[in-house]
């Protein structure tokens, strides 16, 4: 088996990816491409995020936040995702939650060591840093957040937190010490004539699955 696991970061259109690939999972069969129920919540595989959070810290807040209260283990997780693949007939298991974004090395490693030989690549948007700063910024001043841009900026950006200044890089090198090979891709600019997802798609899995009816959601770009 092949893993392909998607991110994020937030503000790299994730929610928009996530709600198409779940849309169109039956597509994707057909492409040799599963995009597994096993750990999906709200269209993204958290439960996987929860799984970790149970196993190193004894609680996982958000479950209760989305109403889970049975979380599997990592392992049954990833179980349950290689036997979709093996009834799909397909090699391919895409799974997408920007809650690995933040992962520590040791979760990372715990996450290489259960996978297995199974082959695994982090797929990872690129956005500028000021950018997607910013974007964060806007986002959590929807939620409380009181600080000026710059505050922010200064504190609690990702480029704040990274110990050398360079958030991407600092993630780059973790999973791949890790162990995973790095697919980065960049940020698709509001100018592609191309769904957003099918531009995700190409770059990653060179297929596409066109134009399909997608719930609206909020904005995460």
């Amino acid at each position: 088996m092949k893993w392909h696991i998607h991110i994020g970061p937030n503000k790299t259109a994730t929610t928009t990816i996530q709600n198409a690939l779940n849309h169109a999972r039956k597509k994707l069969k057909t492409l040799g491409v599963i995009y597994p129920k096993s750990g999906l919540v709200s269209n993204a595989h958290h439960v996987f995020q929860w799984a970790i959070n149970i196993e190193f810290k004894g609680q996982a807040p958000m479950a209760e936040v989305f109403g889970v209260k049975n979380i599997p283990t990592l392992e049954m997780l990833e179980d349950e995702s290689r036997q979709e693949a093996k009834q799909s007939n397909v090699e391919n298991i895409l799974i997408s939650t920007e809650t690995f974004w933040d992962w520590d090395t040791k979760r990372i490693k715990r996450f290489r060591e259960a996978l297995g030989e199974d082959e695994a690549e982090i797929i990872m948007s690129l956005r500028p840093h000021f950018d997607r700063d910013l974007s964060m910024w806007q986002e959590v001043v929807k939620h409380g957040f009181t600080k000026s841009p710059l505050d922010y900026l200064d504190r609690y950006s990702d480029t704040a937190i990274a110990t050398n200044g360079h958030a991407y890089y600092e993630r780059c090198t973790r999973w791949k010490e890790a162990g995973f090979n790095i697919v980065p891709i960049p940020f698709p600019k509001r100018s592609v004539n191309v769904p957003v997802w099918d531009y995700f798609l190409d770059k990653t899995l060179s297929i596409k699955i066109g134009s399909i009816q997608v719930p609206s959601v909020l904005n995460d770009s």
